[in-house]
């Protein structure tokens, strides 16, 4: 869970205390009283700023300090959504009533309101201690704010703390903030049995949020076959959905098992239309396991929405291993005509070789050679093809080129020794 959507989700769970028990059982000048529950009955009615108005008028006629009336102006002011103000009175109300825990609870809000987290958090613990410990959820409030404060092992003490004096109240909000903060304190091989608990206890969406967070810990800790073997038990239970596929053949590819990860790809392939990449990887993964025809299917089939000169070349080289080098060819001028002439000369040239059109095949090398990453190869190429065509002085002067080269030195002199004496025949 990022920390914006952990914010919100605390923010959701966070209420702040309207009418505090004193209200009802504590001795108070009856004009407080009554202007206390009209403000109340207001403020339940959704009207904040008449509340205001009605406590800030009695507070400027009457001169009166009680710390209610801090408490509850500070509810009215916090409606408003005047947060800083709302802080004011209810530290006002502390001040006069330190162990008033309403006014801690609610001056928790207003640090959090504020993004406050560390004084947030530290509110709520006050507000859990004064409750006597009868309010378990403050102390889950305070650990949860110092997630969000980043500050994980501290909010981890207070989540140990929760657990440890309220065991048989737990609730799964609490183990999943325990999670998070585990995690952020990276503990993440220490938090896996929590995972576990969450992901077999959770429902729904929710359910499948940890389950992906528990399948991500497997893998990152490097427990692959762990991984795998949640995967295929998730697959049992939810054999058309894509992700746990998708999950699948991620971890057997980052296993280095090509064949199963190719077998888990083509199977979320039919649940979900495979991207360029994913198209192009089925491609990748078909040509290692020596399966060209399949392998061109997917890379024309990622080539129809994006060209790509690397993915050509693959094309070109799957259809020269089925022997199409038609195919191949028809693919490369394609290419060579939306200005990739560069990348597909020496491609092209091997095509005409395989076609058997020796001397275009000489022309094309022979064009490729100043350019080529290893020129020796390609004279070398453009003698072979020259000689093929049986254009033996082309073939002499492109082979003594290729003769200066280290790497075809050896190739290119011994075929030059078959030449001479046909020529001097």
């Amino acid at each position: 869970m990022t920390k914006s959507n952990r914010l919100l989700w605390i923010a959701s769970l966070i209420f702040f205390v309207f009418l505090p028990p004193a209200l009802a059982v504590e001795e108070i000048p009856q004009a407080l009283h009554q202007v206390l529950e009209e403000a109340q009955t207001r403020m339940e009615a959704g009207d904040y700023r008449e509340a205001a108005r009605l406590l800030d008028d009695f507070q400027e006629n009457q001169k009166f300090q009680h710390y209610l009336l801090d408490f509850i102006r500070g509810n009215a002011y916090l409606g408003l959504g005047q947060v800083s103000r709302a802080k004011g009175l209810y530290l006002a109300a502390i001040q006069k009533k330190p162990d008033f825990s309403p006014a801690h609870q609610n001056l928790a809000r207003c640090y959090f309101e504020s993004g406050d987290m560390t004084l947030a958090a530290s509110s709520f613990e006050s507000a859990y201690t004064l409750s006597g410990g009868k309010e378990p959820d403050l102390l889950f409030y305070a650990a949860s704010c110092l997630s969000s404060a980043d500050n994980f092992l501290g909010s981890l003490a207070l989540f140990e703390k929760l657990m440890a004096a309220h065991k048989s109240q737990t609730k799964l909000e609490w183990k999943e903030g325990m999670a998070q903060a585990m995690l952020g304190a990276g503990l993440n091989r220490k938090a896996l049995p929590l995972l576990e608990e969450i992901a077999g206890e959770a429902t729904g969406a929710r359910k499948r949020q940890w389950q992906e967070v528990l399948l991500y810990q497997y893998a990152e800790l490097g427990m692959g076959e762990k991984a795998i073997a949640y995967v295929h038990g998730l697959l049992d239970e939810y054999p058309s959905e894509p992700l746990w596929w998708k999950s699948l053949w991620r971890l057997h590819l980052n296993q280095g098992q090509h064949k199963e990860a190719l077998a888990a790809l083509i199977a979320y392939s039919f649940f979900q239309p495979l991207t360029v990449e994913e198209a192009e990887l089925a491609g990748d993964l078909y040509a290692v396991s020596g399966a060209p025809t399949k392998a061109a299917s997917f890379y024309e089939q990622a080539l129809a929405n994006q060209q790509d000169p690397d993915m050509v070349l693959k094309l070109v080289d799957n259809f020269r291993r089925m022997r199409k080098p038609q195919q191949a060819l028809e693919w490369i001028d394609k290419a060579m005509t939306q200005g990739q002439e560069k990348a597909f000369t020496m491609p092209r040239a091997y095509v005409l070789y395989d076609m058997e059109e020796y001397a275009q095949a000489a022309l094309a090398f022979e064009k490729a050679a100043p350019q080529a990453r290893e020129p020796g190869q390609a004279w070398l190429m453009a003698g072979y093809s020259a000689y093929n065509a049986q254009n033996l002085t082309e073939a002499r002067k492109f082979l003594k080129i290729a003769a200066k080269y280290k790497n075809t030195q050896q190739a290119a002199t011994r075929l030059l020794g078959q030449i001479q004496p046909m020529e001097d025949s």
